[in-house]
């Protein structure tokens, strides 16, 4: 029927009274941002056929004020009828927002260091515990002579020139 219900607490979310929320799908639609709405159809409509047991999905809804609020959105059909059309379903919204802003912040945050390290003129290299090489900046590259795809990935002995042993002395 497209009917659905919405309580107090998912209106307050999005800074509406439960007077103010339409109780039909139409309603939800409305409020997904334009950008995330092609993926939260393409993982529902597989879900809503019957071809995957639940879904999932972390999308934005437009807010009363006009600002976003990241939620998960997550649910299953409960009912179908006898050729698996749904009769009723079951989710929730979760908001996710602050998740998401440090997320944000967290990328921002590893992309500077990137940069710092890939800046340095010092040769900077991690290694696993088993001797493997996990990053190599330019500096460390040009030290070892070998481009980063030969280094990363490798065990050191694989990698430091034969003629140094690992204090560098010849």
């Amino acid at each position: 029927s497209g009917r659905v219900t919405f309580n107090e607490r998912w209106a307050r979310m999005l800074g509406l009274s439960l007077d103010e929320v339409a109780q039909d799908i139409g309603f939800w639609e409305e409020r997904v941002h334009p950008e995330d709405l092609p993926r939260v159809r393409a993982q529902l409509e597989p879900h809503l056929r019957g071809e995957t047991a639940h879904y999932a999905c972390e999308h934005r809804l437009r807010h009363k004020d006009g600002r976003w609020v990241w939620v998960l959105d997550a649910g299953r059909v409960l009912e179908r009828d006898a050729q698996g059309r749904p009769l009723r379903a079951a989710g929730i919204h979760l908001d996710i927002t602050e998740r998401k802003r440090a997320e944000h912040a967290l990328l921002a945050e590893e992309a500077r260091l990137e940069r710092i390290i890939e800046t340095m003129a010092e040769g900077l290299v991690t290694i696993d515990a088993e001797g493997r090489f996990t990053m190599a900046n330019a500096a460390a590259a040009q030290i070892l002579g070998q481009p980063r795809e030969r280094i990363v990935g490798r065990r050191n002995v694989e990698v430091v020139p034969r003629r140094y042993d690992l204090d560098g002395a010849p």
